[in-house]
C-alpha cells in the first residue's frame, strides 16, 4: 500500500478481486480516479519512475529531497504530495507516504498552462471572500464536470485552456490574478 487512509484498518482496504497493478487500492475501492499508482506520461503512454527532486531540479537544492513522477520517455513529471500530507481522495482522506503524485505528468508547455490557471484562480480563494472548495465547485459547475474533476493539476492542455478562460466569467468581481 502506498498511503492509507484515515481511520481505517488495511484489513478493509483489500478489495474482494484482484486491483489492477497501475491502481491504487482506494481507487479500486471507489470505482477509479485519476491518480494511477505510478503515473502513465498522457504524452507518450510509458509508466513513469520515481525520481528525486536532484533528478528533476538539478539546479534547486531546496528541492532534492522531494519526490517527483517522471517519463523516462519525454520527459513529463509530476510532483508528490509531502511525506504525511492528508489527502483528500475518492471522498477519503488518505495519509501520503512521501509518493502520492500531486497531479498527472505534465510537459512544459501543460506546466506553464497550470502556472497561468493557478495565478488567475488562486487569488479568488485567497483572499478570503470565498472559500477553495466552493470556488473549485463553481469552476465545476461552470465547466459541467464533477467537483472530484475539477483540480488544475489533473487537467490536459485541452481543460486547461477551458478553465483559464472560465476564471474570469465565473468570478467577473474578484479581478483575478490582476
Amino acid at each position: 500500500n502506498r498511503f492509507r487512509p484515515v481511520g481505517e484498518s488495511y484489513d478493509s482496504l483489500i478489495p474482494r478481486s484482484r486491483p489492477s497493478p497501475r491502481r491504487c487500492v482506494e481507487c479500486d475501492l471507489q470505482g477509479g480516479c485519476v491518480m494511477n499508482i505510478p503515473p502513465i506520461c498522457g504524452y507518450c503512454n510509458m509508466q513513469t519512475e520515481i525520481k528525486t527532486g536532484q533528478y528533476v531540479y538539478p539546479h534547486r537544492r531546496d528541492l532534492y529531497e522531494l519526490n517527483f513522477w517522471a517519463c523516462p520517455n519525454c520527459g513529463a513529471y509530476t510532483g508528490c504530495h509531502k511525506k504525511g500530507a492528508r489527502v483528500n481522495q475518492n471522498g477519503g482522506i488518505v495519509i501520503s507516504d512521501g509518493t502520492l503524485p500531486l497531479g498527472v505528468p505534465a510537459n512544459a508547455v501543460l506546466r506553464k498552462l497550470r502556472m497561468k490557471a493557478h495565478s488567475l484562480f488562486d487569488p479568488v480563494w485567497r483572499n478570503g471572500t470565498i472559500r477553495r472548495k466552493k470556488a473549485y465547485a463553481r469552476m465545476a459547475a461552470h465547466l459541467g464536470i464533477s467537483r472530484d474533476e475539477c483540480h488544475i493539476s489533473h487537467f490536459d492542455e485541452r481543460k486547461i485552456k477551458r478553465f483559464i478562460d472560465a476564471v474570469p466569467i465565473v468570478f467577473p468581481d474578484e479581478r483575478a490574478g490582476i
